[in-house]
């Protein structure tokens, strides 16, 4: 916040400098197998009234919870505050996530929105989205 003294020192005037961060996270935050190395994350943007400030950027962060080497680890993807929507390219196979979004501002960052759970498909599964119906096909 900074103070600035206009005239004599009986008038004060304050003007907000910063915007907090976003108070909620992105909502209907949703999630989908593509193929064996690949899922699907959609989401709405923060409410209005939770922004705080305009919307910079989206941080979604995945977290494979099953691992060959015993080892959990987390990897985060920053997009474009105008997108909605991101493909999570290069997974593991047949592995389980933990998938969550949150917003930026310019001052930093909100809540992360509820971990959803997801699976990539075994290989040769591979799932598309047509016309909101999904289509299974399998490859041999």
């Amino acid at each position: 916040m900074v103070t600035v003294l206009l005239g004599t020192p009986n008038y004060l005037v304050i003007i907000p400098s910063d915007f907090p961060v976003p108070s909620s996270p992105p909502f209907n935050v949703t999630i989908f197998s593509i193929s064996s190395t690949t899922i699907g994350v959609m989401w709405d943007d923060v409410q209005q009234i939770d922004r705080n400030g305009v919307l910079i950027t989206f941080e979604i962060l995945y977290v494979p919870l099953e691992t060959f080497i015993g080892v959990l680890y987390s990897t985060v993807v920053n997009i474009s505050a105008s997108n909605r929507s991101v493909i999570l390219t290069g997974l593991q196979e047949y592995v389980e996530y933990n998938i969550s979004v949150r917003a930026y501002t310019s001052v930093g960052a909100g809540p992360f929105s509820l971990a959803l759970s997801a699976r990539t498909s075994e290989m040769g599964i591979e799932w598309s989205i047509c016309d909101e119906f999904i289509v299974h096909q399998m490859f041999l």
